[in-house]
């Protein structure tokens, strides 16, 4: 059977979030963004995707492995750093913030 990860809503208790972290390795949190700050977002990232080529590319890339960067993917390097007003919103949710204070001591 194939590994999956629990899918929790944003709103649930942040130790409830933690605690399926700590038994699973990882959690997938619905509703992490607001409906604005999702569409702040993909507002500021779509522009870069415009006219971008596909990938095409047939290297393995060691051991990253083949479906690393599929073809027909686009890749932005440093796409996050292009818009640091909407990241640093971001980094301030309070989800993350908890999170992140639980693993990053």
């Amino acid at each position: 059977m194939a590994p999956s990860l629990v899918i929790i809503d944003a709103s649930e208790p942040l130790d409830k979030i933690n605690e399926i972290i700590v038994r699973d390795g990882g959690v997938i949190v619905s509703n992490f963004f607001s409906p604005e700050l999702l569409k702040e977002t993909m507002n500021g990232i779509e522009p870069f995707f415009v006219g971008r080529k596909l990938y095409d590319s047939n290297a393995t890339h060691g051991e990253l492995g083949e479906e690393f960067f599929p073809k027909g993917s686009q890749r932005v390097y440093a796409l996050l750093s292009k818009m640091p007003e909407t990241l640093t919103k971001v980094l301030r949710l309070p989800i993350w913030q908890g999170i992140n204070a639980r693993f990053l001591k």
